[in-house]
């Protein structure tokens, strides 16, 4: 695990938030569709889902999972929660039973908020959670007690939790900048997924951080941000909602992202001035006719972040608007931004943003020869406390100097910029999202006609990546619709390969260890 640098913060984000809400009361917050909520409501609103929250006898530390797309209630429930002193667990309302049950269980949850979209999701995953708090972010067409009965245990709506914490008191709680805030779970480096802890210092410091980098297009500015990416992904937890809060803005939530028409007419109502997405959702929008016409006047800044930015797209999108597309690199364990390249051309991933410093490391965590490619391995106040209950990957992904391995492969360039060369790993990023090859093949090994299987990631022009698996048979009429469907039941849809060969054996290494790598090489388009 790692100190958190040579640079201390000292405040929390309740300091941040109480700051933000005196200081910007009367100004809007946070938009979704036609609904909005001012900084004045967002803390009154918080404070009775805090009040719930403590009734049911939450307490400082105890996890609370948080299950929900971009709508106002993801901002309310984490103002609550964390304003209650409970460590939020961000979770995709797109999991498989599978995927929740794994989070659910892993961080002990104690209760879970979700979006009713999921709520078979959670029926499936509740024998393994039986103790679980629940409360429904239910529709109008689905109460709270058709849920209990369908769920077959007590459900609260959300709506009435926060009705009840009118009448219930607030008890205050004495947090410090070194309490933990967020569980945000990801493959990390090595193997399954794993809980980074993030410390309310973690999040303060990467906000303090980004505006410091950002300070000539934000400060002293009407800054209205489009939050397309979902806010359970710690790009747009810390750089959309958190940022953008702290500064006083306007955080316009998408809850679908691919509603191109909603997205433009946003965007022409609230006359935007910062996006931030994965080159994907670029490549996308600048696809869109509609949006191709809009006037680009108000924009100021744009982000790609969460995987590679094509050069292309950046091409692309500077002719359209006129603005040119930033590139930042971090991570879930980073909070999560650790480089910002500012438009420098051929600039990579640009230079590690301020208190932060990166180093480049061979396999013995010794630094490489200067312009040799190595690990990046990189130490600041916004780098996690460590994994969750997981001594071995934490001994594993620290130097004993305390810096954490990304898993990233770099070089420095003459004018001490960044560059993403390659992956140590097999990681696959789709969209910006991870993807690890040992689920995906353990899913498709479920199929009882697999005899075994091996996962690599493709090029794709629109996902950046594309999964793809080579597949032994045991049983040779097995369909790749078969193997599709056996996915889909154990995974979430971008894991799903998009691409499936069968094969008739697998490269082994001499003790019968498949070799992804010689598929990648040989066979990866």
């Amino acid at each position: 695990m790692t100190d958190s640098g040579v640079h201390q913060y000292d405040s929390t984000l309740v300091n941040m938030f109480d700051a933000a809400t005196r200081q910007y009361s009367q100004r809007v917050c946070y938009v979704e569709g036609d609904k909005t909520l001012t900084y004045a409501q967002l803390e009154e609103r918080s404070t009775r889902f805090c009040a719930y929250l403590q009734d049911c006898g939450i307490k400082k530390g105890d996890r609370v999972a948080l299950m929900c797309p971009n709508i106002l209630e993801f901002v309310v429930c984490m103002w609550g929660i964390i304003r209650a002193g409970a460590v939020q667990v961000n979770t995709n309302p797109n999991y498989t039973a599978r995927e929740l049950t794994h989070q659910l269980t892993d961080a002990s949850v104690t209760l879970l908020v979700f979006h009713h979209s999921a709520t078979q999701t959670v029926h499936q995953s509740l024998p393994e959670v039986p103790d679980c708090k629940l409360v429904c972010i239910d529709s109008a067409s689905t109460s709270a007690e058709q849920l209990s009965e369908t769920l077959g245990q007590p459900v609260t709506s959300f709506a009435h939790a926060v009705k009840m914490g009118e009448s219930l008191p607030v008890f205050e709680i004495s947090l410090s900048a070194s309490d933990k805030v967020f569980l945000q779970y990801t493959g990390g480096t090595t193997g399954f997924s794993k809980g980074a802890v993030l410390l309310h210092r973690n999040i303060v410091a990467n906000i303090d951080q980004s505006r410091d980098r950002l300070s000539k297009v934000l400060e002293g500015q009407e800054n209205v941000i489009l939050t397309v990416l979902p806010a359970y992904h710690i790009f747009a937890l810390t750089v959309n909602i958190m940022l953008f809060f702290s500064l006083g803005g306007k955080n316009v939530l998408i809850t679908n992202p691919k509603d191109a028409p909603l997205i433009v007419k946003q965007w022409q109502e609230h006359q935007v001035t910062a996006i931030t997405g994965v080159n994907t959702l670029f490549n996308a929008l600048m696809n869109f006719a509609p949006f191709e016409e809009l006037n680009f006047d108000s924009l100021r800044l744009a982000i790609g972040g969460g995987t590679a930015v094509l050069s292309s797209t950046s091409e692309n999108w500077k002719s359209l608007t006129g603005v040119t597309l930033y590139e930042g690199y971090g991570l879930s364990e980073t909070a999560p931004v650790v480089s910002l390249n500012c438009g420098e051309q051929h600039g990579g991933i640009g230079k590690p943003v301020l208190h932060t410093t990166f180093r480049l490391v061979d396999e013995t965590d010794q630094d490489v020869a200067p312009g040799e490619p190595g690990e990046i391995a990189v130490k600041g106040p916004q780098v996690m406390h460590g994994y969750w209950q997981n001594d071995d990957a934490n001994r594993q992904s620290f130097t004993a100097d305390g810096f954490f391995k990304t898993g990233d492969i770099g070089t420095l360039d003459d004018n001490q910029n960044y560059h993403i060369v390659d992956r140590k790993k097999d990681m696959i990023l789709v969209s910006g999202f991870n993807v690890y090859p040992n689920e995906v093949e353990n899913a498709v090994c479920q199929h009882p006609g697999v005899l075994e299987a091996a996962c690599v990631g493709g090029k794709d022009p629109q996902q950046g990546e594309r999964v793809r698996v080579f597949v032994v048979l045991k049983d040779s009429s097995v369909t790749k619709e078969a193997i599709t469907r056996v996915c889909r039941e154990h995974l979430a849809a971008y894991k799903v390969p998009k691409e499936i060969n069968f094969v008739d054996e697998l490269p082994k290494s001499g003790v019968g260890k498949i070799l992804r790598r010689e598929l990648k090489r040989d066979q990866a388009g």
